[in-house]
């Protein structure tokens, strides 16, 4: 017999007596009363009692049409009522967890997680903590340009506790055109709070949109019927970036008499909703014409619009916008635009081209909602209110300080930072830090000068500290790092300042009817001479992938700080790469070879050609970026354009100590591909292997039992196994082997297949954890003889990584008298509470920074 049971909801019994209770009275009424036939049809029953699972689920059903375009998601509630009764705890705990985990910068355990057919995944790719996108196959995948498989995704958020109509939401959308009619998804999230867990299952029926009659537009904007005429101010001072203001307008009365439903409106919004189209003549010198016709091609965030302001028929701008495609000359946006059918409010994100907008004036741009010869239009007013600060006497002067900034000539634009005693400004100027109104230079000797000409939020300097544009005059510009001004930087014009220059730029920043000093004192120091030569003492091996995309940064590679530290012997390292070679096509002698003249900007980092030689942006074989600042901490790299799918690009990066000379080397390989495929590395240890000409090579023991619990194998089944790679001459892994095959090596250390100059292989030891490496060489092996190599473990998508280090005899002698090499985990493991942990069971963990998780 076939038994189906759903449940809209499951109830968790804490107290397992209850059930017990339950089973055995059910029992003995079996016994009493009923026939036997019914008592298997209870027992079923109660079998599925007692079966239940200690977890509560939620359930909801969503039913979208299939997206042809961006803006079609919807938030999914749940009334946060339930799910924190699911979770057994009430709703102020609940949000006040979540808030904490969502912090910038927060180490808290994960909340949220997809059920794939491998366990529960926080292997976010959209949007944050709680986001995924989501491939046919049920599982997160990262966004490409190209689809990949993306079916559809999701972000979650959550209402205030003291709201009594509290939700916790989980957006859904679709990647447009990869759903279609009659698809189901089934996704099951899982939020965690301790030890409780909540499943929230959700339906989703693409459904088959139906059709609708929409009378054919009147695109001549002049010949329509205006039903209603809306007006919307939006006040916003001159921006330097693209953020922007979600801006609401009440359609209810409007629609009525458009004889317009709220659900037709919501479902073909790209449809009526229009602009005047903006479009440039063949004489572009007259700006931007008004067309009689109205268009409804986005141009922004779908369905919206960038909006370029219109010329007059002399040429002259005017302060009337109309819809453009993007470029340097539109002047504000509009887009997202969304209806709600519950409130009647027609919403959209506003914001401005950076940079672009002048204080004192006001652009508005008209839109329509359309439907047949009748129209709603809504007059957006973009207002920028006029900056008036008076002069430097209308205020009271609070405070002065004078920082002093030392940087060698510089050939790039590479900014210098520094910080500012913000407690003390502000107690200063009697106010709270992030309430500083602005800060200035001057123009005169009194007057503020209120056009910041420095990427429109700095300014440029002159040598004798005058306010300058771009060009023969400026040295150097000052610009905030930090929206509350605690942290500045300076950089330079490449090439203007030289050894023992100095400068001083003069900012003031108001507060009220205050204003507080800081004087920058801009020198220049001579490059830090580097006596000794570098040399390489360690390297790393990293493979980086990306889908094809211009200008962007891949999400970065920890840097094993420690570890650098241990190596070279300071954690204050300098960045360098490959120096371009001589005219005659020859490398660098000594030092020479490695530059350190940042190119590529966050700084410190570098734009290389295709062998990783530092060349700058423009240069013809510019091909990748490399940068340590973006996300800060961490090795990201960028395609310049013109990179295709399929290249790869094999260069090292040189992390260096200019006091000793020291330097690790991490050997990069960066491929584009059409999906990245994960490689989970779950531990790295240094080791050390002599090497010896004679007959019987030279031989070292390693204690592998790291390695075995961490892929969870017997030392016998890893030996056997096609598992140990080398690292090749292209910076990639080679074919695997096994540890009684061994791999063979030249005389650097590089994993080869013909004319090595040594070759390993292994014998296990009884004790089942430990094996006997004996290296032979082919060649005499001088005394200081010293080499840098790098194999791994690769097992099921999970790579265990040995940095190995051949030595002679000689120097392995110096090493350890007893010849059993001691091996050095990156770091202690902790659960995700930061707890350390001795054993490891089932779960998440996070080893050297990095999360990896025990089945």
């Amino acid at each position: 017999m076939k038994n189906k049971c759903i449940f809209a909801r499951e109830f968790e019994f804490e107290n397992k007596d209850f059930i017990n209770y339950i089973i055995n009275e059910l029992t003995n009424f079996l016994d009493g009363m009923i026939t036997t036939h019914l008592k298997k049809l209870m027992a079923v029953v109660v079998c599925l009692l007692a079966g239940m699972t200690a977890q509560a689920q939620l359930t909801a059903t969503y039913e979208p049409y299939a997206a042809t375009e961006w803006g079609k998601e919807k938030a999914v509630d749940f009334k946060l009522t339930d799910v924190a009764q699911a979770l057994e705890t009430d709703t102020t705990t609940l949000v006040a967890a979540l808030n904490s985990w969502t912090a910038e910068g927060s180490t808290d355990a994960n909340m949220f997680f997809l059920t794939t057919a491998e366990g529960l995944s926080d292997n976010y790719t959209q949007g944050g903590k709680g986001g995924f996108w989501v491939n046919a196959e049920g599982l997160p995948q990262a966004w490409s340009d190209d689809n990949s498989g993306l079916r559809w995704f999701n972000t979650i958020s959550w209402t205030s506790a003291e709201n009594e109509d509290g939700k916790f939401s989980v957006m859904i959308g679709q990647f447009p055109g990869q759903c279609a009619v009659g698809d189901t998804f089934k996704p099951k999230f899982v939020l965690k709070l301790g030890d409780k867990e909540a499943t929230l299952e959700i339906t989703i029926n693409i459904i088959e949109k139906p059709a609708v009659d929409i009378p054919e537009p009147e695109l001549a904007w002049g010949k329509l019927t205006i039903v209603e005429e809306i007006t919307k101010d939006v006040t916003q001072k001159p921006r330097s970036g693209y953020d922007a203001d979600k801006v609401e307008v009440d359609l209810t009365e409007a629609l009525t008499k458009l004889g317009v439903s709220g659900d037709l409106l919501k479902d073909e919004l790209s449809q009526l909703l229009f602009a005047k189209k903006a479009y440039i003549t063949e004489d572009a010198v007259m700006g931007a014409q008004m067309s009689d016709s109205l268009t409804n091609e986005s141009s922004a965030g779908a369905p919206g619009f960038w909006l370029r302001n219109f010329s007059d028929a002399e040429g002259n701008p005017t302060f009337e916008c109309g819809r453009f495609a993007y470029d340097g000359d539109d002047c504000f946006y509009a887009e997202a635009f969304a209806f709600d059918t519950e409130t009647g409010i027609l919403s959209c994100n506003i914001g401005q081209m950076p940079n672009k907008l002048k204080g004192g004036n006001t652009y508005f741009a008209d839109i329509y909602i359309v439907y047949g010869d009748k129209a709603i239009k809504i007059r957006y007013n973009l207002i920028l209110p006029e900056v008036k600060v008076g002069t430097l006497e209308d205020y009271e002067k609070a405070g002065e300080n004078t920082i002093r900034v030392e940087m060698e000539p510089a050939e790039s634009y590479d900014t210098k930072n520094f910080s500012i005693d913000i407690e003390t400004m502000v107690n200063a100027l009697g106010c709270q830090v992030g309430e500083i109104d602005d800060f200035y230079m001057l123009d005169s000797e009194i007057d503020f000068a209120t056009g910041k000409n420095q990427e429109g939020v700095g300014y440029w300097v002159s040598m004798e500290g005058k306010v300058v544009n771009w060009g023969n005059d400026a040295m150097f510009y000052v610009t905030p790092k930090a929206d509350d001004y605690s942290k500045f930087g300076v950089g330079q014009y490449p090439g203007h300042m030289n050894i023992g220059d100095s400068a001083r730029a003069t900012l003031y920043f108001v507060a009220g009817s205050k204003y507080y000093q800081l004087n920058v004192d801009l020198v220049i120091v001579a490059p830090k001479q580097v006596e000794v030569v570098f040399e390489s003492v360690a390297q790393r091996s990293i493979e980086v992938q990306q889908v094809p995309g211009e200008y962007e940064w891949t999400s970065g590679v920890e840097i094993p700080t420690e570890w650098v530290e241990q190596q070279i012997g300071t954690s204050d390292w300098v960045l360098y790469a490959l120096a371009k070679l001589n005219d005659d096509g020859t490398e660098k002698e000594g030092n020479e070879r490695y530059s350190k003249s940042y190119t590529c900007t966050p700084y410190p980092g570098f734009w290389m050609d295709g062998e990783g030689r530092n060349v700058g942006w423009n240069q013809t074989p510019t091909r990748v970026g490399i940068t340590v600042a973006s996300p800060e901490g961490k090795f990201s790299l960028m395609q310049h354009p013109g990179v295709v799918l399929g290249d790869v690009f094999r260069f090292p990066i040189f992390l260096v100590n200019e006091e000793n000379g020291k330097m690790v080397t991490f050997n990069f390989t960066y491929s584009i591909v059409e999906s990245v495929v994960e490689i989970e590395e779950v531990g790295s240890e240094d080791i050390v292997l002599p090497v010896s000409a004679d007959d019987d090579g030279a031989s070292a023991t390693i204690d592998l039992s790291d390695v075995l619990k961490a892929f969870d194998i017997t030392l016998d089944a890893l030996a056997n196994g096609q598992y140990l790679h080398g690292i090749t001459a292209d910076g990639t892994y080679g074919s695997g082997v096994s540890l009684y095959d061994g791999l063979a090596f030249n005389d650097k250390g590089v994993c080869v297949t013909e004319d090595p100059f040594m070759f390993f292989d292994a014998e296990l030891n009884e004790d089942g954890k430990s094996i006997t490496v004996t290296t032979c060489a082919t060649a005499d092996v001088a005394d200081d003889y010293s080499a840098i190599g790098t194999v791994c473990f690769l097992i099921e998508g999970k790579r265990y990584v040995l940095n190995v280090k051949f030595v002679s005899e000689t120097v392995f002698t110096g090493i350890t008298e007893n010849r059993t090499v001691p091996h050095t985990s990156l770091s202690a493991v902790y659960d995700l509470q930061g707890r350390k942990v001795v054993k490891t069971q089932r779960g998440l963990y996070i080893q050297n920074g990095r999360k990896y998780m025990v089945k």
